[in-house]
Order: C-alpha cells, then sequence, then structure tokens
C-alpha cells in the first residue's frame, strides 16, 4: 500500500502518455470498417487453371487438397480422386466431368501438376461457376508484389488500404476503402457489386484476365458503423454498471467503486496500447475489453474476499495492514491465473491473422494490466477514500464536540477499532521478529485453533 501514489502516477501515465501519443504523433486511432463503414474484400490474384460450370439445382461442394480432391453432393455419396506426385490437370478435369454434374473448362496447360493448384474448399451454388486458380511457378515465388499492388489500386479506386493475408505465395489480399466517394444504392447503402466490379475489372487489365478470385467481400454503411460504435460503448458501460452493482451488493459500495474505476483503469490503458501500436479497431478489440474486464473483475474480487476475511482476523490493525496482508495471501494466485490465460492467448498473436491477431494482441496487454490493477490499483482506492472519510468525520466530530471518538486505525466500512487482548500477539507492543503481515495472520489464526481445540 505505500507505494500507491507510485502506482497511480505510472497508471496516469501510461493512459494519458498512450492516448497523447496515439493523436499527437500517429494523427488517431487505425479505426477498423467496424467503426467507420467502408468496403472489404478479400482476393488471391493468380492465373485460372480450370472453372467449374455447376449445371446442378443443387449446390456442391469441392474440396481441392494436396492428397486428394472430394466433392459432395446433396443426396449422393463422396466422390474422391486421390492425388499422386504425378496427377495432371487433365486427369482432374475428367475425373470431375465424368463423376459430376457439371461442365469443367481448362484455362491452363492439361499437362499442369497438381501440385500448382492452390488448395480450395469452397460452394458452387446451382447454375455457378468458379476458377480454381494455380502458382505459375513453384520456384518463382510470388507473382504479385504487394507493394506493386498498392500502385496498381491507388489508380483504380481512392485510398486503398492493402494487408497481405497469410503468406506471400498465396497471394492473397485484403483490400479495404473508406465509406467517401463510393457508390450507393438508392437505399443509400454501398453498393457492393459496383465497388467490386470496378476494383476487379482494373486488376484484370493489370494482371490479366480471370486473374482475380475474390474471396469474401463486405460493405458497411456509415450508419451501420455509427450503431456498431453507439452499442461497444453501450456494451463496455453496462457491463461496468453491472460489475458495481454486484460488487457493492457482495462488499460495500466503496469496494464496488474502487473495483469499477480499476476495470476503467484497464480499458482506458487497453485503449491507450491499441493506439499506440496502430492495431486496427474493430469489434474484436472491443471483445477483447470486455473480456479484460472480466479476467480483471476475478482477481479483484478474490483479494477483497480476502480483505473481508482479515478484517475479522485482524480487528483492531488500520487499513494498510489488512490491504497489505490479503494483497500478500492472493499474489501467486493472481499471477498464476494470469500466466494461464497468458499462455493460452499468446501463441494466438503468434499464429494468428486479421481479427483473431488483434483481439489476442489487446488481451495479451490487458491480461497483464487487470492483474497490475487488482493489486496497485483497486485495493488502494479503498485505503485513500476510507482514510479520506475518516479524517472528515473526525474533523467533523472535532468541530462540533471537540474530541474525536473514532480511533485512527478504523478499518474499511467505517466500523470502530477494537483494541484486541493485551496477550494476543497481534497486539504486542513489541514487534515479534517473524511479524509479516501473513505470519501475523497466521500466528492469529493458529491461536484460534488451540483455543477450538481445548474446549
Amino acid at each position: 500500500s505505500k507505494f500507491r501514489y507510485i502506482a497511480f502516477a505510472i497508471s496516469i501515465l501510461i493512459i494519458a502518455g498512450g492516448i497523447g501519443a496515439t493523436f499527437g504523433v500517429f494523427g488517431g486511432y487505425n479505426w477498423g470498417m467496424d467503426f467507420q463503414g467502408g468496403y472489404s474484400a478479400q482476393i488471391r490474384i493468380a492465373p485460372a487453371a480450370f472453372f467449374i460450370v455447376n449445371q446442378n439445382s443443387e449446390e456442391i461442394k469441392i474440396d481441392l487438397a494436396r492428397e486428394e480432391l472430394r466433392y459432395f453432393k446433396t443426396g449422393e455419396e463422396r466422390q474422391a480422386l486421390p492425388l499422386t506426385e504425378e496427377t495432371t490437370l487433365a486427369e482432374i478435369a475428367q475425373f470431375l466431368e465424368v463423376h459430376g454434374d457439371f461442365s469443367v473448362q481448362l484455362s491452363a496447360d492439361p499437362g499442369l501438376n497438381h501440385s500448382l493448384l492452390f488448395p480450395e474448399e469452397t460452394t458452387i451454388g446451382p447454375n455457378r461457376s468458379l476458377s480454381f486458380q494455380y502458382r505459375p511457378s513453384a520456384a518463382a515465388g510470388p507473382e504479385v508484389d504487394i507493394d506493386h499492388l498498392r500502385l496498381v489500386l491507388a489508380t483504380i479506386v481512392e485510398n486503398p488500404s492493402i494487408q497481405q493475408v497469410g503468406e506471400p505465395e498465396d497471394q492473397e489480399f485484403m483490400i479495404r476503402l473508406g465509406v467517401e466517394g463510393l457508390p450507393l444504392t438508392p437505399e443509400g447503402d454501398i453498393d457492393g457489386d459496383a465497388v467490386l466490379g470496378t476494383i476487379t475489372a482494373g486488376l484484370e487489365k493489370q494482371y490479366g484476365e480471370n486473374t482475380v478470385q475474390v474471396r469474401s467481400s463486405e460493405a458497411l454503411s456509415a450508419q451501420l458503423a455509427q450503431t456498431f460504435a453507439t452499442g461497444s460503448i453501450i456494451a463496455i458501460v453496462v457491463a461496468l454498471t453491472l460489475m458495481l452493482l454486484y460488487v457493492t451488493f457482495r462488499f460495500r459500495f466503496n469496494f464496488g467503486v474502487a473495483a469499477v474505476i480499476a476495470l476503467l483503469h484497464d480499458a482506458l490503458a487497453t485503449i491507450a496500447f491499441v493506439g499506440v501500436f496502430q492495431v486496427e479497431v474493430n469489434t474484436a478489440v472491443v471483445a477483447a475489453i470486455l473480456t479484460i474486464i472480466g479476467y480483471s473483475i476475478n482477481d479483484t474480487i478474490v483479494i477483497y474476499d480476502r480483505i473481508r476475511e482479515n478484517e475479522t482476523l485482524l480487528k483492531g490493525q488500520n487499513l494498510a495492514l489488512v490491504m497489505d496482508t490479503s494483497v500478500s495471501q492472493t499474489l501467486g494466485r493472481t499471477f498464476i491465473t494470469s500466466l494461464t490465460v497468458f499462455v493460452a492467448i499468446f501463441p494466438l498473436y503468434l499464429f494468428g491473422t486479421g481479427p483473431v491477431k488483434d483481439f489476442s494482441f489487446a488481451m495479451v496487454f490487458g491480461i497483464i494490466v487487470g492483474s497490475y490493477s487488482s493489486v496497485f490499483i483497486a485495493s488502494p482506492i479503498i485505503l485513500v477514500w476510507q482514510r479520506a472519510l475518516n479524517k472528515a468525520n473526525r474533523s467533523k466530530e472535532m468541530r462540533l464536540f471537540g474530541k474525536s471518538t473514532l480511533p485512527e486505525t478504523a478499518i474499511a466500512g467505517g466500523r470502530e477499532a477494537k483494541e484486541l487482548p493485551a496477550e494476543d500477539p497481534v497486539a504486542l507492543s513489541e514487534p515479534h521478529p517473524h511479524s509479516g503481515p501473513v505470519t501475523r495472520v497466521q500466528r492469529v489464526l493458529d491461536k484460534k485453533k488451540k483455543k477450538k481445540h481445548r474446549t
């Protein structure tokens, strides 16, 4: 507890410095499409090997893996073609045409080895077609460079944002566009088909016909993005309010307020961290903040439970001793809990992509700052609160009656401290050689056990 003001200063520095640097150095947060609207499309740029035209009235599912080609059709058994080192594109086309009611159109060399095909697991709707692509050369590396693609897109659309998806040899890219300048439908929504058509036509003009495969696309209007932003803020406020009510009901009001301040500290510190490292602010980051709040309140309640127990065991001692004792007793559990979550989340950060990486990135920092706030923010706030309240009450009594009945050692909750019997080790004026906070509580417990045993 004696380091509480240092901890408060560190927290203010992290939050104010982080948010200040976000706007002063980086020009603001990296808002994702969830919060500002726009258009996004994940595409692959590579030559087409063959096209499948589904002539069925039902959809078909095709899984092109390294070892096997499988396809499924509603009401029929799965068909599979084992792929060997010698399997060519012509053999794959023949298998699909013989066993399925759809046509295959080759657009590459029939002798092309299947190992150059991109693995694909997809669904083709009735009377729809889909292209399967291949790497131009297994040894030549990626054909499309992201820097070159960025220059090409800048001539097609305004202010595109491009990100590599997966490994460079996968030749997949995520394209994001802001809402400004995009064509709209009569209803005021973004015309996704028109945007996609413009992008596809421009890229195929540069890289060749049928080289662009759209993996996924999404359009979000500014109005809907505003709804997401408002909903996210409401979700965080509701979570904090429920936490305040729960902790107040289970403990006391000052405990609840201190817990909510600590949770708000965790949320703001994570927001500052996300801004400094320019992590995309999307719904995954909001989910991470809500998850961090959940883990942090759990650590805080563990400490609060121990404080309530030690208020009885250390009755007559000041609040600082109760706080130090409780934190010392629960520190190991807090550390182990946080370490367990950290070990589970960190691999997601290392190997995840997209929203998964954004979520884990915020969680890694949030778990650390959540444990820090439970120990150095939540409990010390109660101490500062209670001391200020006691001081105000003593001043009021002195002003009205000329003396105060409130002892200096009054503990949390405003209960009056009672002196322990002289024979109780806790009340001894001379310090015991082993009188640390945890040891002193243990000595009280041992004495109570001995009394119970004698009776």
